[in-house]
């Protein structure tokens, strides 16, 4: 039988918290290779897509964090083998395949307009044309990125400053 645990000392807790985030194993002595990238994400779980890129695009950061040296393409190669795949989560993340069906609902209902994605919803229901526009773009042209369909002309402003084509 299981003993019953009433607490847990501070150095405890700071294991416990850092093996649960992946910390708990050294880092591979070599380049790790994309079986160490697939095995990370799958006990993730998620890796979260942020546009903030300082130091480098920000879902890279939990890789290098845990295996150090690795493949700075392993996130897209995961994508492109359908191993992983986009969509807002808890926020617009690279996702495992296998937890697809437990979203379907949330897609659906986004196709419906009944779910709203910080405003993305509203935003294409204001701005159909435009939308159609970028998405024909990218079926013609394959991946791009915002920038090559930016319309801005005025001078970007701080923080969260999305013009449309990032948007869309």
């Amino acid at each position: 039988m299981a003993q019953r645990l009433d607490s847990l000392s501070i150095a405890d807790a700071r294991a416990l918290a850092l093996a649960a985030q992946g910390f708990d194993t050294a880092r591979p002595k070599t380049k790790a290779t994309q079986r160490h990238v697939d095995a990370l994400i799958s006990r993730l779980g998620v890796i979260q897509i942020d546009s903030v890129n300082v130091l480098v695009r920000s879902q890279e950061l939990p890789l290098f964090s845990r295996l150090g040296n690795h493949n700075r393409n392993a996130i897209p190669k995961a994508t492109e083998q359908q191993k992983l795949f986009e969509y807002w989560g808890h926020e617009a993340a690279h996702l495992p395949v296998e937890i697809h069906p437990l979203f379907r609902w949330k897609m659906e209902a986004a196709r419906l307009g009944k779910a709203k994605h910080w405003g993305l919803t509203g935003f294409y229901n204001d701005n159909k044309a435009f939308v159609k526009r970028m998405l024909k773009h990218v079926e013609k042209n394959g991946p791009t990125t915002s920038r090559e369909l930016s319309t801005r002309t005025e001078k970007k402003g701080t923080w969260w400053d999305w013009d449309e084509a990032k948007v869309a």
